[in-house]
């Protein structure tokens, strides 16, 4: 996936849930991509609430790279390296 094609995405949500195997964050973004408004959802898995709560803060309304696949520009990615370099995911 880190040789698709990439996208400017903006972050439409992100909540922090919990369950009983822990606690994660669920992303949901919006990218452009050959011609279409498409969107997508990342998920990441956290072993603190309050790590989980402060990646939640972070991302949220953020402008992020989204990697698509050429040929299936619905099928997404949010890559951790593409995360990392806008500095969130320095928490967690």
């Amino acid at each position: 996936a880190a040789m698709w094609p990439s996208a400017t995405g903006e972050v439409q949500s992100a909540e922090v849930k919990r369950t009983q195997h822990g606690t994660f964050v669920v992303v949901i973004y919006r990218y452009y991509a050959q011609g279409e408004y498409r969107s997508g959802k990342y998920r990441r898995s956290f072993r603190r609430k309050a790590a989980a709560q402060a990646f939640a803060e972070a991302i949220r309304g953020r402008t992020i790279q989204v990697r698509f696949q050429q040929d299936k520009p619905g099928e997404s990615v949010l890559l951790e390296q593409d995360l990392q370099m806008t500095g969130m995911l320095q928490m967690g």
